[in-house]
Order: C-alpha cells, then sequence, then structure tokens
C-alpha cells in the first residue's frame, strides 16, 4: 500500500513500514504503484514523488538505482502541450487539478515489454519501443475513461459502451465491445450516465462502480468481457475510496480510502439460519424432513427454496406444546414417523407431526433416541440403562435391554446387524446383541464419550470426547490425536466425513476441517497434523456450536451440510469451501542489533562483536484466520542446536542472545497445510565477530602463559618441599625408633589385657551360673535334708544326700574343668597334646554323671571303638564331654544321648547326638559362626558356661565345630589330620 509516510506491507495480520527513502516529505510520499515498460522482471514498481523508482520483491521495498524518473517516450512533446502524465490507475490522483485543460495533456499509458498508448486531442497512437505502430482516430474524449486490460487499451464512456483499442494487427480502427454478465442487471443501467471506473495498471483489474454495486470487469480467454457483481451495499463514495484490489480465489476485497485506510471485505461462506419470531435460537437435535428440509425437536421447520439465500421457516404446533426445553434428541424414522422426547418422557408422532400416536415414561431421564436395524427404536437413559422399543409389534412399550446397567449414554449407533456401539459417560462398550455381552474398550475408561463416527464396512470407529480429544479406534489399536495449541478440539462435538475426504468438527470455539487421510497418517507414524479452523468471521453469529444431540449434522438432498449452535443453524455445502491455507513465504526481518533497525530479510548477516543480542520478526503472507498459522523456530550455534522447536507468540517475535562470538542461525518452519510434515523453512544465519580475547591466537598465549606459570610455582613448590623433606626425614627417624619401641611394649600389654578380658569374662560367668546358683540350692537343699531327718524319713534323705553329693562332685570338676581351662593362659603355657582313647576319656565323664542320669531317667549310649586314639590335650577336651553330657541329661527327663564316632581318611568325627527339644537357631548360628569377635559373646537372653567354653576350646583344639538339630540337637567335633597323625617328631 502507497502512503504519504512510505510504503506499508501487510501480510494479513500485521503492518510493516518501509519508509527509508530519504528525509525530506517528497522522498517518503509515495506517487503510486508503477509500470515501467522496461522492467526486466514481474517485480512490482512503485515511485516517490522525487521521481525515484522503488523496487518491491521478497518482502522489501529499496530503491533502484538503475531507474531515474520517468522514461523518456517519442513522440516528443508537443510545444502546445503543458506536459504529459503517465496515467498508471483510476481514479487518476490530479483529475480535479487537471480537468479543465485536459486539451493540452499528453497522457501516457504504459504497457509491459516496451509498448506504451499515447492520448493527445483527437487521436490515439500505440508504440512499440517507442516506434509507432498505429494511430486511431478518438476526438475529445476524457483521459479518465482510459484503462488496461490485457495487451489492449479500452474507453468506457458515460453509457456504459467499452471501446477497444487493439494492438494486434493493423486494424486501426475502434472497435465497440459488449460487456456481458451481471453488470446488465443493474437498475442504474437505466440512466447510464453516473459511474465510476477504478482500474490498477499493475494489477490488471478493472472495476466499475454503479450506485453502491462493485463490478469486476474481466475477460475471459475466449476474449469475452463481462462484469460480476463482487460487493453490494457499500458506499465507496462516501468513504472516499480510491483504489480497489480483489481476490478472486478467496472472494475478498480490499480497498484503500484516502480518509479512512484500508477496508477489507470478505464474501462468507457460511449461511445462519435462524427462527426471527424466537428470542432464542438455540438449536441442538435435528432430522431431516424431505429433501431440503430441517426439523428440530421443538417442532421448528427450516425449508430451503432453490432461490439463493431463501428458506421458510414453520412451525408443527402439536409437537413444539409437547417439547418445549429439551431440544436434544429428534428422529424420523424410516416410516416416517417422527420420535422426540423431553425429560421422561417419549413422543411418536405420525409423518406430519399433528398427530400423537403414543407417549410414554421412563423414570431415570431419557438421554437420546436412535432407529436401528428394522425399525427397532434404541433409546439411551440416564440411569436406567438400555432401553428399546419395536414400533411394528401389537402393544409395544419401551423395554430394558437384557445387559449390563449402563450410565449416561450418550451415543447409540449400529456397525453390523450385531453389534451396538454404545457411548457412556463412563466409557465406550460394543454390545453383542445375540447374547447380550458387553465389551468394554480399554483406554477410554470413565471418559465421557460425546459421539461417534463409524463409516461403513471400514473397521474404524471414530469417537469424540468431552474434554478427553478424539480417537480412532482401528481394530484393537486405539489412537488419541494431538489437540490444537488452545486445545479447542478436546471437547467436539461430533465429527461429519465431506465427499472429498474431509472431517468436519464443530466445537464451543469453531468449526475445524481435517483431512481424514491425515489422521490415518499419524496412525502409522506420529506428526503434527494440520487442522484448518473456522471462526465466526466466515459467517457464524456465533463461535459456539452446540452438541451432544444425535445425529448433531444432518444432510439435505443438495449438498448443504446444517450444524447446531447457540446462535441458529450453521448451513455449508462442505465441498464448496476452499480453506485458505497458509502457504505463503516465510520472511525473517525486521531486525534489531544492538538499538539498530535492519529490515534486511538476507539468507545471511554480520554483526560486530560488540553485539549482544538480535531481536528479529517474523511473517508471512496470510489473510485468512490467524489461529490456522502455526510457526515454530529453532535457533543453533555452529551447528549444535540451543533450544528444541519452540512456538511463536503473537507477536511472531524471537530475541536471541549472543553467547560468545561464532555462526548463528535460526531456523523458522511453517505449517502448509493439509499432508504429512508439509512444512516450508527459512533461515537466517548470523555470523558474530569474535572479541579479541575469542580468537584463537589469544587462547594460544593465554595457554602458554599459565602452563609457563605452572612451570615456575611447580619448580618452587620442588624446591621447598625438598628441603622440608629432608628436615621431616630426621624427625622422622628419631620418632620411628621411639614408636617402634612403644608399639612392641603396647602389643605386649594388648595381649595380656585381651587374655585377663576373657579370664574375668569366663570366670564371671561361671560363677554366677555355675557355682553361686547351684550353692544356694545347695542350702535348701541341706534344709530338705535336716527336714526328712527329723521327720524320721531316712531313705529319702539318705538318697537325697546321696544326690546332694554327685552335684556337689559335679561341682568339683566344673570348677576343676574351669582351672584346666584358665591355668595353662595365666602361666603362658600351651596345650599339653598326648595320645588319647576316646572310649576311656568318655566313659570316665559318663560314670560323674550316673546318678543324675538315673534321677531324670537319663540314658547314656556310646558306640566308640576301644581303640579309637586321637593326638589333643586331654583336659579341655574332657570338658568339652564333660558340658555336653551334663546339658543333655538336664535338657528334660526321658532324654536318650548317643555319643559315637565316625572315621574318613581325612577326619574323624566325635558326635554327640540326643533326641530333646534341640537347641534355639540363634545358639546354633552362633555356635557355628566364625566369626571370632563374638566368640566370647553369647547371644542375647543366654547365660552359662558350658557353651562358651564349648566353642572356646573347639579352636584351642582345632576341631571343628557343627550344630545342627534334627530334631534333637547333634554337635559334631571334627578332628583333621593333625589330630590323627600326632605331633611331627
Amino acid at each position: 500500500m502507497s502512503t504519504e509516510r512510505g510504503l506499508i506491507r501487510y501480510d494479513g495480520h500485521r503492518l510493516v513500514k518501509f519508509d527509508q527513502f530519504g528525509d525530506s516529505y517528497a522522498s517518503r510520499n509515495i506517487y503510486g504503484f508503477q509500470l515501467h515498460p522496461s522492467n526486466p522482471t514481474n517485480d512490482l514498481l512503485a515511485m516517490t514523488h522525487e521521481g525515484k523508482w522503488i523496487r518491491i520483491a521478497k518482502g522489501e521495498a529499496r530503491i533502484d538505482p538503475d531507474y531515474k524518473g520517468y522514461p523518456a517516450y517519442e513522440p516528443s512533446k508537443d510545444p502546445a502541450a503543458r506536459e504529459d502524465p503517465v496515467i498508471q490507475s483510476l481514479p487518476f490522483v490530479y483529475e480535479d487539478q487537471y480537468s479543465n485543460i485536459l486539451s493540452r495533456f499528453i497522457s501516457i499509458y504504459p504497457f509491459r515489454a516496451g509498448a506504451h498508448y499515447i492520448h493527445y486531442q483527437d487521436h490515439v497512437s500505440y508504440y512499440r519501443k517507442n516506434k509507432l505502430v498505429k494511430r486511431f482516430s478518438f476526438p475529445n474524449k476524457s483521459i479518465f475513461n482510459f484503462f488496461r486490460l490485457d495487451s489492449d487499451l479500452y474507453f468506457l464512456d458515460k453509457g456504459l459502451n467499452l471501446l477497444q483499442f487493439t494492438s494486434a494487427g493493423s486494424d486501426s480502427s475502434v472497435r465497440q465491445i459488449a460487456i456481458e454478465g451481471e453488470i446488465l442487471r443493474h437498475k442504474t443501467l437505466a440512466r447510464r450516465n453516473d459511474f465510476m471506473l477504478f482500474w490498477n495498471n499493475v494489477s490488471d483489474q478493472v472495476f466499475v462502480l454503479l450506485d453502491k454495486s462493485l463490478y469486476h470487469i474481466s475477460k475471459s480467454k475466449s476474449g469475452v468481457i463481462s462484469g460480476k457483481l463482487i460487493l453490494d451495499g457499500f458506499d465507496l463514495r462516501k468513504h472516499s475510496v480510491k483504489a480497489v484490489y480483489y481476490d478472486p480465489l478467496f472472494q475478498r476485497v480490499y480497498m484503500g480510502s484516502q480518509l479512512e485506510g484500508l477496508y477489507i471485505l470478505e464474501k462468507q461462506p457460511f449461511d445462519v439460519v435462524v427462527d426471527s419470531k424466537s428470542k432464542a435460537n438455540i438449536f441442538y437435535g435435528q432430522a431431516l424432513l424431505g429433501d431440503n428440509q430441517i426439523l428440530t425437536p421443538d417442532g421448528k421447520t427450516f425449508k430451503k427454496k432453490a432461490a439463493p439465500g431463501t428458506v421458510i421457516s414453520g412451525n408443527m404446533e402439536p409437537l413444539s406444546k409437547l417439547v418445549s426445553w429439551d431440544r436434544v434428541s429428534v428422529l424420523r424414522a424410516k416410516s416416517g414417523d417422527i420420535w422426540t422426547k423431553q425429560g421422561e418422557e417419549i413422543f411418536q408422532f405420525d409423518s406430519t407431526g399433528n398427530k400423537l400416536i403414543s407417549k410414554w415414561l421412563i423414570k431415570g431421564g431419557v438421554t437420546n433416541l436412535y432407529e436401528g436395524h428394522k425399525g427397532r427404536i434404541w433409546i439411551g437413559t440416564t440411569t436406567k440403562g438400555l432401553y428399546y422399543l419395536d414400533p411394528g409389534q401389537p402393544k409395544n412399550s419401551p423395554s430394558p435391554f437384557p445387559c449390563q446397567l449402563l450410565p449416561r449414554i450418550s451415543w447409540i449407533e449400529h456397525q453390523t446387524a450385531d453389534f451396538l456401539w454404545i457411548g457412556t459417560g463412563k466409557g465406550l462398550y460394543r454390545l453383542h446383541l445375540p447374547t447380550g455381552k458387553l465389551f468394554p474398550v480399554a483406554g477410554l475408561e470413565n471418559i465421557y464419550i460425546r459421539s461417534l463416527h463409524i463409516p461403513n464396512g471400514l473397521g474404524e470407529v471414530w469417537i469424540t470426547t468431552y474434554t478427553s480429544g478424539f480417537f480412532l479406534l482401528k481394530g484393537n489399536k486405539l489412537t488419541r490425536f494431538p489437540l490444537d495449541k488452545q486445545q479447542y478440539l478436546a471437547s467436539a462435538h461430533c465429527i461429519f466425513q465431506d465427499r472429498r475426504g474431509f472431517f468436519w468438527m464443530p466445537t464451543n470455539r469453531g468449526l475445524f476441517q481435517i483431512k481424514k487421510s491425515d489422521l490415518l497418517a499419524y496412525v502409522e507414524k506420529p506428526f503434527i497434523p494440520y487442522y484448518h479452523y473456522y471462526a465466526k468471521n466466515v459467517g457464524f453469529k456465533t463461535n459456539e456450536f452446540n452438541g451432544g444431540c444425535q445425529p448433531c449434522a444432518v444432510r439435505m438432498g443438495d449438498g448443504t451440510v446444517s450444524f447446531p449452535s447457540i446462535n441458529g443453524l450453521v448451513w455449508f455445502v462442505p465441498e464448496h469451501i476452499k480453506p485458505e491455507l497458509p502457504g505463503g513465504q516465510i520472511f525473517i526481518d525486521n531486525l534489531d542489533i544492538n538499538g539498530k533497525a535492519l529490515t534486511s530479510n538476507q539468507k545471511q548477516i554480520s554483526v560486530p562483536a560488540s553485539a549482544s543480542e538480535v531481536d528479529l520478526k517474523v511473517s508471512t503472507p496470510y489473510f485468512g484466520d490467524r489461529y490456522n498459522l502455526k510457526m515454530s523456530y529453532r535457533a543453533f550455534r555452529d551447528g549444535t542446536p540451543i533450544s528444541n522447536w519452540k512456538e511463536f507468540d503473537e507477536n511472531t517475535a524471537i530475541s536471541m542472545p549472543f553467547l560468545a562470538g561464532g555462526e548463528y542461525t535460526v531456523n523458522v518452519r511453517k505449517l502448509n497445510g493439509f499432508g504429512p510434515n508439509n512444512y516450508i523453512y527459512n533461515r537466517l544465519t548470523i555470523s558474530v565477530n569474535k572479541q579479541w580475547f575469542e580468537t584463537w591466537w589469544f587462547k594460544v598465549i593465554f595457554v602458554l602463559g599459565i602452563l609457563a606459570l605452572f612451570y615456575f610455582i611447580l619448580r618452587l613448590r620442588i624446591r621447598a618441599v625438598k628441603n622440608q623433606n629432608q628436615l621431616l626425614e630426621s624427625k622422622v627417624k628419631e620418632r620411628t625408633l621411639d614408636l617402634e619401641q612403644t608399639l612392641r611394649v603396647l602389643n605386649n600389654s594388648e595381649k595380656e589385657l585381651a587374655q585377663q578380658v576373657r579370664l574375668h569374662i569366663h570366670l564371671l560367668a561361671s560363677i554366677s551360673h555355675d557355682i553361686r546358683t547351684p550353692v544356694r540350692h545347695m542350702s535348701y537343699a541341706l534344709e530338705h535334708s535336716q527336714n526328712l531327718i527329723e521327720e524320721k524319713k531316712l531313705d529319702s534323705a539318705v538318697t537325697f544326700l546321696s544326690q546332694l553329693r554327685q552335684a556337689v562332685d559335679n561341682m568339683y570338676h566344673m570348677i576343676d574343668n574351669l582351672v584346666n581351662f584358665i591355668k595353662p593362659g595365666i602361666r603362658g603355657e600351651s596345650n599339653a597334646v598326648t595320645q588319647v582313647k576316646l572310649a576311656g576319656l568318655v566313659k570316665e565323664k559318663i560314670l560323674l554323671f550316673e546318678q543324675i542320669a538315673a534321677a531324670n531317667n537319663a540314658h547314656i549310649e556310646t558306640d566308640i571303638a576301644s581303640d579309637e586314639t586321637i593326638f589333643t590335650d586331654p583336659k579341655l577336651l574332657g570338658i568339652i564331654i564333660h558340658n555336653l553330657i551334663d546339658n543333655a541329661i538336664k535338657i528334660r527327663n526321658d532324654n536318650t544321648l548317643r555319643i559315637y564316632t565316625r572315621r574318613s581318611p581325612s577326619n574323624l568325627r566325635l558326635i554327640f547326638e540326643d533326641n530333646g527339644p534341640g537347641l534355639p537357631a540363634e545358639l546354633i548360628n552362633w555356635l557355628n559362626s566364625s566369626n571370632s569377635d563374638d566368640d566370647s559373646i553369647l547371644p542375647a537372653g543366654y547365660e552359662g558356661l558350658g557353651l562358651l567354653l564349648l566353642k572356646q576350646i573347639s579352636k584351642l583344639l582345632h576341631a571343628d565345630l557343627n550344630v545342627t538339630n534334627g530334631p534333637g540337637a547333634c554337635i559334631r567335633l571334627t578332628f583333621r589330620e593333625k589330630s590323627l597323625a600326632g605331633p611331627n617328631p
């Protein structure tokens, strides 16, 4: 757009100003867009009032030094002519100033390829490369009614007669051309004296304004010129419109006002139908009556007539009286009957809607109605599950279908005759009708199912949900699709498939068009799909569509689809809607580096080392809804990514700091439209010069300096360490001698202390458990013996005293054992190893316990050969045997102890086995443990010296100790080869 302050680039959403053409008013004031005959490219040209040419290409506008002012045209100016203006567009800028002196002008109309027309006084001349080709006689005509169309010059007079000056051939006659098309029907043709001509030589577009109707004049390939109405009802004169541009693809009109700026008028491809008699045009359920008539649940009808935009509304009174607020469900059965509902009631009307045939009540609330195979009516409820009704049956009434109770049924639809899909507020189910079995769909548990779309014979079930997005169930695979950036599709109401393979999905925030093949490709390999969005600027009265009804869309016989909304029914033919896809180029411009603005669209720029960051904006020409722009960027430094792909905000701006010198790259991509990975890319590389401290020579010098400093410090340190080491070595030698002597003393003291500690522990345990307690009991026993003697029970007293003597003997032997164990440690003597006959030693210890064994009814059995011998300390081994016999006969009455040996070539096992209760697990683990730190510490809760001596002495005798329960205790002492062979001579 040309203005008095420079050029304006409009990309559909943002205005970017280009005014760096000079400092004066004339250098920035744009005369208009121009056509230069010798321009070798299709680039757009503009001119300032200073006569400088500006070339517009690739999103930039720069002064072109190759052009200076207007080219010279032949013939030379007539001496009587005042000036020769170049006419580039209509209305002409200076038309008011020149209108009184037109006869003195040589008006020039430039064409491409070096051609131009000239009008002067009574003739029109055609030149090619400044050579006269032909001349037309044409006296006294206004220069402001000429315009170019293709390669010919035309003149439109006030009678709307079109005259042609053709450049082809040698014919120099002016031909009158008939204008065809819609312009012929305009009422102002009766006057034929009031029109306004708009023409832009650069865009090659011509428009005629008749009253408030704007017509586009175009030429077909066959040469027919016609006028098509593109705008009606807008007063271009009142709004001072001076320039018009028409986009025929999307039927959008751009108008430049001299006083009010830019106007953009769009033809809305969607229609909204409302009931003018109703205050609230809120619609949900719909049914099709005939080919082109819609019925709503409350009885409203809308019939589409053949004339464009003509709709006749009506009302079925009996139906509207019964249904006043529940507008969710209406059904026209194959029989023609009309079914609807309100709350808990169901109504059946005849095909006219005037006669009520039947009504029923289902407590729990009816949610939706659906006609299945053979005319059966399926009924969804809120709390009572699934019902059905067969209208053809006598005395028919709704009956519950025998299957699991389903909560809040929202959708019912057949896939085959035997299978029914049921959407609920708690997931999706497949019902096998012959058996009544329900099969829930895994992955949709507790999700509110909004609607289903089940194409015939494809094995596909498309699912929309309330707040959880939309899915495809194909085979056993459930696929959840990504949502749009604002997640409007999280609550898509339903899916309607058109005849071109597109899905149309209404939401509470607008309508989406999605290519089905893209979604199927996503199932195989995920990518970011393109969803095309339509908002109310395309014709809706509101962005909020309605759902929760079955069906939520119907299609009429002429192809029109009807969607319900909270403000009218939205009607459109999907196959006639051409989505405006964002397929334009990407421009990276408006760079700001350290406060310095650049408008460069170069691929690579270089900036000084002092630059700290770059701010830039990205633009793309797109005149549709901005929600369809899906642009992202990613930054690199020296080829390494420094960010992931990031979505642009509404400003499409990037701010990237320069962490250091190097090559920075910004990659920008845009989703072009439908199709997998349909991206267009652009890239800007920014070379940031390095600071002096980032250069390679500085790094080399710095590293060498650090190494030299390190070497110098290391030499000083080594010298100091050597001197210190010499002093330390002398001190260490002195201290080492003292420490070695002290260590020897400490080792000896430690050994002696350890022996004393063990001795104290053993003595304390023995005194506490085996001496102090038995002595206390002996006092009681003597008192009891005295009582027996006093009572003259001499036999009992003798028996009791005999047992007491045996106990005293045992205590003696125990103390003797204790002394024998401790004595070598006190004297520092080693154990006396001699040849010991096991049978004799065991028999000697058994004799000590004869009376106690008899008193406890215990039995001791031995199985040891008389010549079985080993080399060991007999006293220490005797202590073990003594303690094991003592423990076995005291553990309980009637206990049997077996003592036997088992010999092999490498060892001899001495085994003590009884049939008592066995030993606790913690004692067995402790006895079998090889951890020497636990030898002198019994498990918690156990006292006595016997088992402690057993473990200690077995180690002194180099005998392996193994204890098990089976169920009685089994204790094995294993003597190895050294004990069998005797000491070395």
